[in-house]
């Protein structure tokens, strides 16, 4: 397939390396000079190692802190020890390090071990953790016969641990070809060889999985099961082939797992009935649960939900729509009235109402947030919500005291004028020095009230999110050394950047061509980018330049708009200085080394490079916002659409970066539903219409399930057809799909009224969300005649922050209305007007 004719992935990378190692040259062997303090000791016991151990548990608390401009110039001739011992003490601290680190590490290690020189094992060690090929201290010898290929040995994959995910997927897929390969090598002779991948995402696990089969090796099997470690996560596709003794053995081992598994536990609950479980059964499936539809829960009985609620509430990943349903089972037996009460529904909190949750003291609500159940579930509530239990609290309490116990997920509902009366003794650097996401205007206030705390570098990775409050003069008088560490922090907008950019140059007073190979790469990537002037650059020499289009790699070009000149500026540097007149010559690795730098490449750039190219980097996806084709990877596809979000609110189409994803979604279902993918009508249907259900295919749970957004490829008679468990166990995932035309919202609605009685339509029009806006006026009038705001912000999607100020959008509303009703007679897609202005009027009525 052309790499012109599917539209499949966003080709960028996270931070890599530089260019260096395209042309190496004995001064590139040499530190740059990114390295220092502890970390310029760190760089020369690499090469000349004494008491190396003894170092690094000394210095075993800071290793995380390890920067990836030092690693970049670790010596390529490492002392093969050394590298062994550091290795292992990485692998320890891998979650703490930056994760730009952990790609240079693992760059490092394919620089040495893939190179004909490099500190290559023999046979013999291969059985055993990696030795020196020389005397302890001595270079390590050349390799005789290496296969630069596959570099990849069973030892150099016991040396790389965690960092293994680190490298492209086209690596990991050439470490497992065959059955004599490393990765069948290594989990034939190793316990529990996967145990650490915490961080493996589902392309990895799909390649690893394919490498596992041509091992002969049986997956569903116990033992085998036992060895996969953190690969047992992704372990949905093969659930159907485990017996019940093997699903539970799964289920025992999905509790080590970090990330989400709700698919892996659907899949293992789908078939199991529920009208039985006794509150034993209930409890000892744990985390499990959280794998039963709506209409299996529905099926429990209060009984076994209320003396299960102790454990049900502290399960993460239930849907909305779970919750409620739980919810109903104990909402007799649960006070809801004190912090006790709220305590004793834990995450199921959010299930509760905007009205209810603001009627609640402040003190009760405060304390009740104590509980990290109730905590987390203020993150899956809706603004309404947030906003009414934040009223509720100031009403009791001052702000210094609300902020002390208020969740994370609360605190962009504060006011920017109530944040002026919090001191500087509650808004410490420690106290922001953690994931809150303060809108621009708390911020600006966070700012003013401890600017005058700001004084050292630290102090300026403290702001987190409170960094958008500096302001251009701010920034103007900083220094040369806090500018770097702001540099770092990627929640600083374009605007701030480029005044951080000025400031930084003018205060280093020099030329670029006057500056030393030190202060080169001390430069922040994100400054290089707004250079009063690219001249400089380009007629840099060639020894200087790569250690700049190091930097362009790693700097982010969402930070220049589509049209920007400098975009072109930046690709013409890239090929001057790489001498490329064509990308057709570049490999797989080179272009892993660009990293972001790819960006800037043109349409033609992209045409002109192999299919190897991209495979080799398809898993280091971000959103440039370039797109090239490519095939048989569908769980790739998969993973890129589900991370694919269009930011909210007003962005300005020169500064939207968000990839469109049309044919993506369009080839992903057809992968995923064959022939059955529905063809897009350009007819629009003005009612609705009766399908006849005999020749449709209707979609399944798992189908549904694996598209999530990607439904829109269903037909309205697909959608219309689907039976009611179907409907019900997916109707958080439908009814969160933004791309269904008005046919198939009609075809939804159809289903809806089929499935609930007018008492029970009622009930679950939040959970419908915007399937509502397909309903006629005759049903806006008989099932949302006294809307609720949480109902009205479920069914719009927006967040009603000010619900006092909705009453003065009534006059302007009824206009609205008149306009809607002549739409609507003239055809113009006056159903979806209508259905949202008369709900808004039935809500300002009542």
């Amino acid at each position: 397939m052309g790499l012109s004719t599917l539209c499949v992935a966003v080709f960028c990378l996270y931070l890599v390396s530089t260019s260096e190692g395209q042309n190496p040259n004995k001064e590139e062997n040499k530190p740059t000079g990114r390295c220092s303090g502890w970390e310029e000791t760190l760089s020369t016991q690499l090469t000349a190692p004494s008491n190396f151990i003894s170092f690094l548990n000394t210095n075993y608390k800071i290793l995380p802190k390890l920067s990836s401009g030092c690693v970049m110039s670790f010596n390529q001739s490492a002392n093969a020890t050394a590298v062994a011992d550091l290795m292992k003490v990485l692998n320890e601290v891998y979650d703490d390090l930056n994760p730009g680190t952990r790609k240079m590490v693992y760059l490092w290690i394919e620089k040495m071990y893939s190179k004909e020189n490099g500190p290559v094992v023999n046979k013999e060690a291969d059985k055993e953790p990696v030795k020196p090929t020389g005397k302890s201290g001595d270079k390590p010898g050349p390799d005789q016969g290496k296969d630069k290929s596959n570099w990849i040995t069973v030892n150099v994959l016991k040396l790389l641990g965690r960092f293994l995910l680190q490298a492209p997927i086209s690596t990991i897929k050439d470490i497992g070809g065959n059955i004599n390969s490393s990765l069948c090598s290594l989990y034939s002779n190793v316990t529990e060889p996967f145990d650490k991948f915490y961080d493996l995402n589902s392309a990895q696990a799909n390649v690893l999985f394919q490498g596992l089969q041509k091992c002969n090796v049986n997956i569903t099997d116990k033992k085998e099961i036992a060895k996969l470690g953190q690969m047992a996560c992704f372990f949905a596709p093969f659930t159907d082939k485990l017996n019940q003794s093997t699903v539970n053995f799964l289920m025992m081992k999905l509790k080590n797992c970090s990330g989400d598994v709700k698919n892996v536990y659907q899949n293992l609950m789908k078939s199991r009935p529920t009208d039985s479980i006794n509150a034993d059964e209930l409890k000892n499936l744990g985390d499990a649960a959280v794998g039963f539809s709506v209409n299996q829960l529905g099926n429990l009985s209060k009984k076994v939900i209320q003396e299960s609620l102790d454990q049900l509430k502290k399960i993460n990943g239930w849907s909305q729509g779970q919750k409620k349903a739980l919810l109903e089972k104990v909402i007799d037996a649960a006070d809801t009235q004190n912090a006790t009460g709220l305590k004793k529904l834990g995450g199921l909190v959010s299930a509760l109402d905007s009205k209810a949750l603001g009627k609640l003291k402040g003190s009760d609500l405060l304390e009740a947030f104590k509980s990290q159940d109730v905590a987390q579930s203020a993150d899956s509530m809706q603004p309404v919500q947030k906003k009414s239990i934040v009223r509720a609290i100031l009403k009791d309490k001052s702000i210094n005291e609300a902020l002390k116990d208020l969740p994370p997920a609360l605190m962009s509902e504060l006011s920017s004028q109530t944040l002026k009366n919090a001191t500087d003794s509650t808004l410490t650097l420690d106290f922001l020095d953690k994931p809150i996401p303060w809108n621009r205007g708390q911020a600006l206030v966070i700012i003013k009230t401890i600017l005058k705390n700001l004084k050292t570098p630290e102090d300026m990775k403290k702001l987190r999110d409170a960094v958008t409050g500096l302001t251009c003069s701010n920034l103007e008088s900083m220094s040369v050394d806090n500018l770097r560490a702001l540099a770092a922090n990627e929640k600083m907008t374009r605007d701030q950047v480029r005044c951080a950019a000025a400031a930084y140059f003018k205060a280093l007073n020099k030329k670029l061509a006057d500056l030393t190979a030190v202060e080169i790469t001390q430069i922040p990537p994100s400054f290089l980018l707004f250079l009063k002037s690219f001249d400089e650059l380009i007629k840099m020499q060639s020894s200087t330049c790569s250690s700049v289009v190091s930097l362009l790699a790693q700097a982010n070009p969402k930070l220049l708009p589509r049209s920007s000149a400098r975009r072109q500026e930046i690709l013409k540097f890239i090929k001057s200085c790489l001498k490329l007149d064509d990308t057709l010559t570049l490999n797989a690795s080179q272009v892993y080394n660009l990293g972001l730098a790819v960006c800037y490449f043109d349409p033609k750039d992209f045409d002109n490079m192999g299919t190897d190219v991209f495979q080799g980097a398809i898993d280091k996806l971000k959103d440039c916002g370039k797109f090239e084709g490519k095939a048989d990877i569908r769980v790739v596809l998969g993973n890129i659409l589900s991370q694919v979000m269009k930011p909210e609110g007003f962005v300005a189409p020169d500064l939207d970066f968000t990839p469109k994803m049309d044919d993506v979604s369009k080839a992903f279902s057809k992968m995923v539903l064959g022939d059955q993918a529905a063809t897009p009508s350009s007819k629009r249907r003005k009612r609705a219409t009766a399908y006849d259900c005999s020749n449709v295919t209707p979609p399944t749970t798992d189908q549904i399930q694996t598209l999530n957004a990607g439904c829109t490829a269903f037909s309205p008679a697909q959608l219309q057809c689907m039976s009611t468990d179907t409907f019900t166990n997916t109707l958080d995932i439908l009814a969160s799909v933004k791309g269904f035309s008005m046919e198939q919202l009609t075809a939804l609605t159809v289903k809806a009224l089929e499935v609930y009685s007018q008492k029970d339509l009622v009930k679950q029009i939040s959970s419908l969300k915007g399937i509502v806006l397909a309903f006629s006026q005759d049903q806006v009038k008989e099932y949302l005649a006294t809307p609720d705001i949480d109902m009205l912000s479920a069914v719009t999607n927006r967040g009603i922050k000010n619900p006092e100020a909705v009453e003065r959008k009534k006059k302007k509303l009824e206009e609205m209305e008149k306009q809607a009703l002549t739409s609507s007679k003239s055809g113009e897609g006056g159903g979806l007007k209508y259905g949202i202005v008369l709900l808004l009027t039935n809500f300002l009525q009542n």
